[in-house]
């Protein structure tokens, strides 16, 4: 019987460099996970690091950083709705063309719309 020996990889270490790197890449709206799988490091490491330079940061900048992403993912959101307004806009027209069936909109109500980016045209 052979006794196993507990042969684990020696830990690698980063310089500074290549953590700031990272982190900056990661704030400038990469995904935390992509980037991990990209450079070959475990997304828990990158979380760790992104930890660790926020509490290097003053309250003023971490607030900042907050409102960011609060930014972000209501623009995300808005950006969904959109799409998914788009599609229906396009699936009513396809259905209202194909019905044979006019609809008549009074003038006052009626507002011309660009179907492609699905805003309101500058006059």
């Amino acid at each position: 019987m052979e006794k196993k020996t507990n042969s684990k990889q020696p830990r690698r270490k980063y310089d500074d460099a290549f953590k700031t790197e990272a982190l900056r890449m990661v704030s400038s709206g990469r995904s935390v996970v992509d980037l991990a799988r990209s450079l070959g490091i475990g997304e828990n490491l990158m979380y760790k690091w992104r930890g660790e330079q926020k509490s290097v940061y003053s309250p003023e900048e971490t607030g900042r950083d907050a409102e960011i992403e609060s930014l972000r993912k209501s623009l995300r959101q808005v950006e969904t709705e959109r799409d998914i307004l788009k599609k229906a806009l396009a699936i009513f027209n396809r259905k209202r063309r194909h019905s044979g069936i006019d609809y008549q909109i009074p003038d006052q109500f009626e507002q011309k719309w660009d179907q492609q980016t699905a805003v309101k045209p500058k006059k």
